[in-house]
């Protein structure tokens, strides 16, 4: 019963605490939400619920970052694999010709 009321309840109580984080200006605020998604993903841990556990694990990751930290990584991806997709045609490129 408890794995069923886990799985029909993590996903909606993740999109609560999500925005919540967000938006919380209090540093006392902020930790009780935090210290609820760890209890949270900690009792997904205890019912080998790996999906749940990883799902909140990595909103609190995220949630720890500055605001844009995630777009500038992005971006700075997004160029190194256009760089490794122009290189790689060049090598197989010379490869095919060679």
């Amino acid at each position: 019963m408890c794995i069923q009321l886990i799985n029909s309840s993590w996903n909606g109580l993740l999109s609560a605490f999500v925005p919540l984080i967000d938006a919380s200006i209090d540093e006392g605020t902020t930790d009780n939400i935090l210290k609820a998604m760890q209890s949270y993903a900690a009792l997904c841990g205890l019912l080998d619920l790996l999906g749940p556990r990883d799902a909140f694990i990595i909103s609190m990751c995220r949630a720890s970052f500055p605001p844009h930290y995630a777009a500038a990584i992005f971006a700075n991806n997004a160029h190194m694999d256009a760089d490794l997709r122009g290189s790689t045609a060049i090598i197989s490129t010379h490869f095919f010709y060679a």
